[in-house]
């Protein structure tokens, strides 16, 4: 009787230490991977602002059209940044998202920058500019999820690698 609560005391505290391994290591893992879901959440955050001003652009009356100008151009730059700095960090499929959605930003900020050039605060956008920038602010909508997805395909496959790390 003696050997078999010994036996179970030492199952316990094998178990104990497993589980005590598991968490430990859980722990780590997620720490490791909050700054990078930090700028993915970033990168989501710098598509939302171009679209925002996307929105703005179309406006009557130029309603900010110089700030809204601005705010892409920033947040392009914001994104084109954070890639540099975190694209090789990412999985393919983040990372091709991101690329694709930052790629987009640069030739937006540019067609935006030249379809703007000349325009008083007061100048309607002509009916194909209007029309460009509701579809552009449909494919940045379309980054955005791919963005979004990416994260959430990040985040499972943190827990499916911890899962199989700890089996």
């Amino acid at each position: 009787m003696a050997l078999v609560a010994l036996w179970r005391a030492i199952r316990v505290s094998r178990s104990q230490a497993e589980t005590q391994k598991a968490v430990a290591a859980f722990d780590a893992a997620t720490k490791e991977a909050r700054p990078l879901l930090k700028v993915i959440s970033c990168a989501w955050a710098d598509l939302q602002k171009i679209k925002h001003s996307l929105d703005v652009l179309v406006l009557p009356y130029g309603a900010n059209r110089e700030d809204s100008r601005q705010s892409i151009n920033q947040a392009v730059d914001d994104l084109t940044k954070a890639y540099e700095l975190h694209g090789s960090d990412l999985p393919d499929y983040l990372r091709e998202a991101w690329h694709d959605a930052k790629k987009y930003g640069m030739s937006l900020r540019s067609r935006v920058n030249l379809e703007l050039g000349d325009l008083k605060a007061a100048d309607s956008l002509p009916d194909p500019t209007t029309e460009w920038i509701k579809e552009s602010r449909a494919v940045v909508t379309s980054f955005q999820e791919s963005i979004q997805n990416g994260r959430e395909n990040y985040r499972r496959d943190l827990v499916e690698n911890l899962t199989e790390l700890l089996e």
